[in-house]
């Protein structure tokens, strides 16, 4: 009997640890989803859809040379129709960064040559992600006229 119940033991262990790798897994779906919900928003002016991706207290950061900050869905859906009707840089990066989900708070690092993103999002009582803070920052930017592609053949064609 001993062995029986130790080997109806052994799979009760076993089924746990499948369904903690299988939250995980699922939590990792619904926040890449998030992210290229917000990336889609953006670029199909859906400002209604874009509220839905934000806590109640959420903080969008956006840093120079085309600085914003908003606190709270309004003040972040009006940001987001400033910037559209300004034509503004908006980063909806397509890609995914580095994921660290710890219980029901996440954070997102996405960073590259000229442009770093970072998310902490939420588990909301609903069961759903949301963003609660999104910063973007450039790394790095030219100088005005440098990318202008007038001149660009021009200088490849010097060397």
């Amino acid at each position: 009997m001993l062995g029986g119940a130790a080997f109806v033991e052994g799979i009760w262990t076993v089924a746990l640890d499948l369904e903690t790798r299988l939250r995980a897994v699922e939590d990792e779906l619904a926040i890449r989803a998030l992210a290229a919900r917000f990336g889609d928003c953006v670029n199909q002016r859906d400002v209604w859809g874009f509220a839905e991706l934000w806590s109640a207290r959420a903080v969008w950061d956006i840093g120079p040379p085309m600085p914003g900050r908003a606190v709270g869905v309004d003040a972040i859906v009006a940001m987001l129709q400033r910037r559209l009707q300004l034509r503004l840089g908006l980063m909806p990066s397509p890609r995914f960064g580095v994921l660290q989900i710890t219980g029901d708070t996440a954070r997102v690092r996405l960073s590259g040559h000229r442009l770093l993103i970072e998310d902490e999002m939420l588990r909301e009582a609903d069961g759903r992600w949301r963003f609660a803070r999104r910063v973007c920052r450039h790394r790095y930017f030219e100088p005005p006229g440098f990318a202008d592609l007038t001149e660009w053949p021009a200088t490849i064609v010097q060397v």
